[in-house]
């Protein structure tokens, strides 16, 4: 639902993961050398690319150790009450 007022969807949660995958493929190179240089130049890179749930190797929530320490911190506090009582 759009929220006219705040220019804004209601109820939208954007959520960042960092992702790693782990694919083979084909990657065509094109390198120049300039003569009496020991130095290659890269012009171009070609590679056919496509990441999905079969590329996927790990996926962590961008604010997964916040979340942890947050999480940890409520349990420290609830053990801490436990044992005044």
């Amino acid at each position: 639902m759009w929220d006219s007022e705040e220019k804004e969807y209601l109820y939208l949660k954007e959520v960042k993961y960092n992702e790693e995958h782990s694919l083979f493929t084909v990657v065509n190179m094109e390198l120049t050398r300039t003569e009496n240089v020991d130095r290659w130049d890269v012009e171009k890179v070609q590679a056919d690319i496509n990441l999905n749930d079969d590329t996927l190797y790990t996926r962590t929530d961008e604010d997964y150790i916040d979340k942890y320490e947050e999480v940890l911190g409520d349990s420290m506090d609830a053990l801490e009450d436990y044992y005044k009582h």
